[in-house]
């Protein structure tokens, strides 16, 4: 959910962006799973889409554009309380999520590397949790009171398919400390209108002509 453009080769080919199998390539509509995974010992959860669009990848790279502005168009109930760029590579964000009718709240801030990177026809863009100290007196005002994320990292991937694009998506996180049967029924419930709005902003964005 924290899509960026910056050039960086090789960025997202470092194994922390494959943790989770792909699910089954859709013939049509959405795919997805959620599972587990270890990443250095840790135990990870965290969930994986695909679908497959009628917007041409620059739709989809115009949604992955700016994304210090995401909070702006990505609808209130996916918690983006506040998206700000940091410097050329960095954000930060305030996410609070709530499941189960707001019975459980899940309220993280964050620093986020990103970066992006092509391989043929193929275009990833991937994100991953740092540690936000040295960027807290350049967030001063601006930090909240929520607790930090703890290791997380995601990825979007578009790529030509057809006479469209098929659109992948990963994110993760560490598992401790949170429940996790209920955050992955969150994701099966929540993450496919995720895509639904991105999908929705690429399609706004299809350049004319």
């Amino acid at each position: 959910m924290i899509p960026f453009i910056v050039s960086v080769a090789l960025a997202c080919d470092d194994a922390v962006f494959r943790t989770l199998d792909a699910p089954a390539l859709p013939k049509a509509g959405k795919s997805f799973v959620t599972g587990d995974s270890t990443i250095d010992g840790a135990r990870v959860i965290g969930a994986r889409f695909a679908m497959v669009s009628d917007v041409p990848v620059a739709g989809w790279l115009g949604a992955f554009s700016n994304p210090e502005r995401q909070d702006d168009w990505v609808p209130d109930r996916f918690g983006y309380d506040l998206v700000e760029k940091v410097d050329d590579t960095h954000m930060y964000l305030q996410v609070n999520v709530g499941f189960l009718f707001g019975a459980v709240q899940i309220r993280r801030q964050l620093v986020a590397e990103l970066a992006s990177q092509a391989s043929g026809a193929r275009f990833v863009t991937c994100w991953r949790r740092v540690n936000p100290d040295p960027y807290l007196t350049q967030l001063a005002g601006m930090v909240s009171d929520a607790t930090w994320q703890d290791p997380s990292a995601g990825w979007w991937s578009v790529e030509p398919a057809g006479s469209g694009t098929l659109v992948g998506y990963q994110w993760w996180t560490l598992a401790a400390g949170l429940p996790t049967a209920v955050v992955k029924f969150g994701a099966t419930r929540t993450l496919p209108d995720l895509m639904d709005a991105f999908e929705a902003r690429a399609r706004s964005l299809v350049p004319s002509g």
